[in-house]
Parts: structure tokens; C-alpha cells; sequence
């Protein structure tokens, strides 16, 4: 990401001193959605103060909406308070920030409090002859540069449930080729809610285990779960004809067999593996005592 040198920054910050704070026409038309837990809520541009953004790479000064300012319009009609909350970007060409950049994990979109870096800018389009609102970050949020978001007019700023797992529990995720191996603590990972309860989904652990053999892009690989201890490593392979009885990731695209698994407290079973009743699996691959166990990861063939 562009990082301006220490000479533009000072004469950044003396232009940004001269200017005079008055009140500036507001020239911007159309909406953003903002998506709350409680419901999705239409944000009239127009209706937004005006300020100016320094474009840090051309030194020059746009009329813009400041980000933090349009999510707390919507705040006197909420009965929650946005400081517990992430925010993503989804443009009107289904570009999903959360999504398409981070696969699913809300820890790295940003704040409340970050939100007073970024802009809602109209910047002309290549053809010069028409203009797209564009979401724009102060450089010294030092956000990456996909969070920069074209066509966000009817664009969606959505508050994403800072919500993780609460719970100490320990799972190693092992590439059984090369037996590389990475052990993981669950508590503070991503969480959804399964019945109520925070539960951790399996194809985010993959991700956070972060094996250098893992290629999802290049491979296909299938799943095998082996218990703690305290259910005497019960492996599930060991209780199946082949690997293709396994749970599967052959892509990005197709991964539907990890998208829907899940660990979550059981009671007395500790720790367990679930399964969405979309999938095929059910009884013996719920895997239960999963503290100190094992995702093994195969090669398919």
C-alpha cells in the first residue's frame, strides 16, 4: 500500500491547516444501505455534512462524506451500539470485502473507532464522463488496499457481530504427507451461533492453521477426525471403506462439506464435531472428547 513520504505529509498537514471548516454544498445524490442486526436502513446522501479528504497520492482535496458520520445516523432509531461491532463493504457489483478478501474472517474489517478514517467519495469514472462513489481511507489507518470500494452508491455497510469463541479448547490440524502440524487454541477465533451456543466452523480452523502444504487452489484433500484422549483417539477413518467417505475440500468454490462442520460444546461429550443436515454426515462423524484432537488432513488421489 502507498505510504506518502515524510515531505508530502508535511505539506498535507499544512494545507489541511489553512483550510477554513465551513459549512460546503452537498452535491452527492443516491444512498447507502446500512445493514444492522436490526434491520437494513436507507441512508439519503444528500442529507450527510459535507467535509474534505486529502488524496494523499495527487495532493488534492475532495468533498466527502466522513464514514463514521453516516453509520451514526442510524443510531437514534438502534438499541445497540455499533463500538461491538465490525463493519464490511458489499459495492453494487457484489463485491464483499469480508468475503472475497478476508474468507470469512470479521477479526481484520474494521472498527467503530476506525470508521472516522474512512470517506464516501465521488471520484469520475475512466470515461470522465460520469462519477462512482467510491469508499477511500485515510492513509494513516493503514488498512489494505482492497478495502478501498468502488461502486458503492445503493452499496451496503454492514455490521458484522464481533462475536468468537469463548471457550479454551486446543485442536491440532495435521498435513499427514509431510505430518507438518499446527496446534491450535479455539477461544477468540471467528464463532457463530448453533442453537444458541458459540460454535467454531471447521473451515475456519484450516484457514487459521495456516499449513504451508495446504493448497486448496492446486489440490483436493479430504478430512479425517481423531478424538482426544479421553475417548481414547477414536479415528474416524479407521470406522470407514476409503477416503471418499471422508468430508472433502476440492476448491474454493466447492467446499461444501466443510462449510457445514462445526465444533461446539456437547455436555458431557466435551467438545464435539457437528454436521449441518445438509451434508451426508451424521452419527459417527459427529466426533466427540475433540479437546487435543486431530483434523487430519489427506491428499485425495
Amino acid at each position: 500500500m502507498f505510504r506518502p513520504r515524510f515531505a508530502t505529509i508535511w505539506m498535507i498537514s499544512a494545507l489541511n491547516f489553512l483550510l477554513i471548516d465551513a459549512a460546503l454544498a452537498n452535491d452527492f445524490e443516491g444512498l447507502v444501505i446500512i445493514a444492522t442486526p436490526q434491520g437494513d436502513i436507507e441512508v439519503a446522501l444528500n442529507d450527510l455534512p459535507v467535509k474534505q479528504w486529502i488524496d494523499v497520492e495527487s495532493c488534492t482535496l475532495h468533498p466527502a462524506l466522513n464514514l463514521k458520520e453516516v453509520v451514526e445516523t442510524v443510531m437514534p432509531s438502534l438499541e445497540i451500539h455499533p463500538g461491538a461491532y465490525r463493519f464490511n463493504f458489499i459495492a453494487t457489483d457484489a463485491y464483499n470485502v469480508l468475503q472475497k478478501k478476508l474468507n470469512g474472517d470479521f477479526r481484520f474489517l474494521p472498527s467503530y473507532s476506525d470508521l472516522s478514517a474512512g470517506w464516501l467519495i465521488n471520484k469520475r469514472t475512466n470515461d470522465s464522463h460520469t462519477s462512482d462513489l467510491q469508499l477511500v481511507w485515510d492513509y494513516e489507518a493503514y488498512l489494505p488496499d482492497f478495502m478501498d470500494v468502488k461502486m458503492m452508491n445503493g452499496g451496503i455497510i454492514e455490521w458484522v457481530d464481533n462475536y468468537v469463541f469463548p471457550f479454551p479448547a486446543w485442536v491440532t490440524v495435521e498435513y499427514a504427507v509431510t505430518e507438518s502440524r499446527t496446534r491450535l487454541n479455539l477461544q477468540g477465533l471467528p464463532a457463530i451461533r448453533r442453537q444458541g451456543s458459540p460454535a467454531v466452523e471447521l473451515n475456519r480452523i484450516i484457514l487459521e492453521a495456516d499449513l504451508d502444504e495446504f493448497d486448496p487452489d492446486q489440490c483436493e484433500y479430504a478430512f479425517n477426525f481423531i478424538s482426544g484422549a479421553q475417548d481414547g483417539k477414536w479415528n474416524l477413518a479407521d470406522h470407514l471403506t476409503g477416503l471418499m467417505e471422508l468430508p472433502v475440500w476440492r476448491d474454493w468454490q466447492t467446499n461444501e462439506d466443510l462449510f457445514h462442520g462445526w465444533i461446539q460444546r456437547d455436555g458431557d461429550n466435551g467438545f464435539r464435531v457437528f454436521w449441518s443436515r445438509k451434508t451426508k454426515f451424521s452419527g459417527r462423524f459427529s466426533v466427540k472428547h475433540f479437546e487435543e484432537g486431530t483434523i487430519e488432513i489427506l491428499d485425495l488421489p
